[in-house]
């Protein structure tokens, strides 16, 4: 999937701004666009400089602020999960990570959510579960929350940061340092 479709797939549908980032340099410079395909073009661009670009999965009132407080809007669920070694929070592999994923939605009942975006994050992966509509994050907030109890419930290894955080940023699949 190109980084345009795979982002059209996961972030809110034409509200305000949306945020691409890289954490390389010492400015951690965002920038901020009203479309998608800005956005892809700022990911590329970092790409181009060798940086790893990293998207925000919210849309914001206003450029300028990756922060929750400045959220608008979300459009998927999302999970971390770390597979590097064994041990309380990561996986050995990817193959028991996913397979790990599996079992959770299957018995959490989450596979009434629809079959999950998995993408390769390098030492892991990450789960999006888009929706077919923006979500008000006042309404998505408490949803993510629950997904991510059921995590702890499951002992499901994820990052605990990751499932209810409306700033957060991922890598954008299909960029070089993916």
């Amino acid at each position: 999937m190109e980084p345009l479709d795979f982002l059209a797939a996961v972030l809110p549908f034409a509200e305000n701004y949306y945020c691409v980032a890289e954490f390389d340099s010492r400015q951690k410079e965002h920038v901020f666009g009203s479309s998608l395909e800005e956005l892809a073009a700022n990911a590329a661009q970092f790409d181009r400089d060798q940086k790893d670009a990293y998207f925000a999965l919210a849309a914001y009132k206003h450029s300028g602020d990756r922060t929750a407080e400045n959220a608008k809007v979300m459009r998927s669920f999302f999970l971390d999960i770390d597979c590097a070694e064994d041990g309380p929070k990561t996986y050995a592999n990817k193959e028991l990570g996913i397979a790990a994923l599996n079992a959770f939605i299957g018995k959490t009942g989450l596979d009434k959510l629809g079959v999950p975006l998995v993408v390769d994050s390098g030492g892991g992966d990450h789960v999006y579960w888009p929706r077919t509509a923006n979500i008000e994050i006042a309404a998505w907030k408490p949803i993510a929350v629950i997904i991510k109890r059921l995590c702890k419930q499951e002992w499901l290894k994820i990052d605990m940061s990751v499932p209810a955080d409306a700033s957060r940023v991922r890598r954008v699949p299909g960029t070089t340092y993916c």
